[in-house]
């Protein structure tokens, strides 16, 4: 489980899209990263698509301000509906200044 640290910016969440074990194409697609906090507020954010089966998101300074396992989910909607991913899990600990 990857850890990064409370007021830490760029830290990049990667997602391929598969169905079936096939790579599938977003382009065009909208995504979007879903960020569950450790209390359970989840928040969804714009994501870019990077690549025919890829996206991410970079991290900011103020998205993950709690410590803890926190959890992320993409999601892209296209022409033939909305899909969502397996969750990822992360861990999120205090900095010290």
């Amino acid at each position: 489980m990857q850890t990064i640290f409370t007021k830490d910016a760029g830290n990049r969440i990667n997602f391929t899209v598969k169905e079936d074990g096939a790579l599938v194409d977003i382009t065009g697609a909208s995504a979007w990263v879903i960020l569950e906090s450790p209390s359970g507020t989840a928040t969804a954010y714009a994501a870019t698509v990077d690549a025919p089966n890829d996206f991410y998101y970079d991290i900011a300074d103020a998205d993950v301000e709690e410590a803890g396992v926190w959890k992320a989910q993409g999601k892209v909607t296209n022409s033939d509906g909305t899909f969502h991913s397996l969750e990822q899990r992360f861990r999120v600990r205090e900095s010290l200044a």
